[in-house]
């Protein structure tokens, strides 16, 4: 799936408001047994600067799955802050020595690795990056805010209790590694 901007079409600053198929929403979400009732919405204001293209922006859609409480299906909101310093070639090596925008030499911190996003050419595909931005904020239990959920909650019934799945290789491996 693609999201391609075209950069020639871009100016210096400004804001860019796209929408994302529900299809491609859905996709995102399905590992966590969740899926977009509808689109997603993308406000996105960038600069361009001698440091790269800096985008930063809302991503907005629901969200929809059981709840963790009762099972009943719900729906909710999610609004997720997102930024990222786009910079044009590779994706360099974690210690790998380079030049920051003052001149000097240095190796790249973690905090800023984390930030860049790489593209070449005049097209820049921000697919990957949403997705994985949406995948990472989304919430990983739902509840759906029904009075008798709500009063189950308050009466002490337990939720069932889940495993992100965004963290079960984890619990796998510490599982075999109680085993043997």
């Amino acid at each position: 799936m693609t999201l391609i901007i075209d950069l020639k079409t871009l100016g210096t600053s400004g804001r860019l408001d796209l929408s994302l198929a529900t299809d491609m929403a859905t996709e995102w979400a399905k590992h966590l047994g969740l899926s977009s009732p509808s689109g997603l919405s993308l406000g996105l204001d960038y600069d361009f600067s001698d440091q790269g293209l800096v985008m930063t922006g809302e991503l907005n859609g629901a969200v929809a799955g059981p709840c963790n409480r009762c099972g009943r299906p719900t729906s909710v909101e999610t609004v997720l802050r997102v930024r990222a310093r786009f910079v044009e070639g590779s994706e360099q090596k974690m210690g790998e020595r380079r030049q920051d925008e003052d001149g000097r030499w240095g190796l790249e911190l973690d905090e800023e690795a984390g930030e860049l996003e790489y593209y070449s050419g005049h097209h820049l595909d921000l697919a990957n990056w949403l997705r994985d931005e949406w995948a990472l904020g989304l919430p990983v239990s739902l509840h759906c805010g029904e009075e008798a959920c709500r009063e189950g909650a308050a009466e002490g019934a337990e939720p069932e209790e889940t495993i992100d799945p965004r963290w079960q290789f984890l619990a796998d491996l510490k599982a075999q590694m109680e085993e043997g």
